[in-house]
């Protein structure tokens, strides 16, 4: 399963991952350099990336929070 998280870039305020990383798994890691991933969604035990970004993450995909993401493509 891709789900490993590649790089966080606190100067960037990015990070790389693989699509299978769960939220909590990204958050914990991003809390290190006092980031977080702003959509808190009730599911975030259990909710990988690539599905949140499949689904439209609802407003945070509207809002630009994925911009970097789509721009990979």
């Amino acid at each position: 399963m891709a789900d490993s998280i590649l790089q966080i870039d606190p100067h960037e305020q990015t990070a790389r991952i693989e699509p299978g990383v769960v939220l909590d798994q990204l958050n914990v890691a991003a809390a290190l350099h006092r980031l977080q991933f702003a959509p808190d969604v009730a599911t975030s035990s259990r909710a990988n990336i690539g599905g949140m970004i499949g689904s439209g993450l609802g407003t945070a995909a509207k809002s630009g929070l994925l911009q970097s993401v789509f721009d990979l493509f």
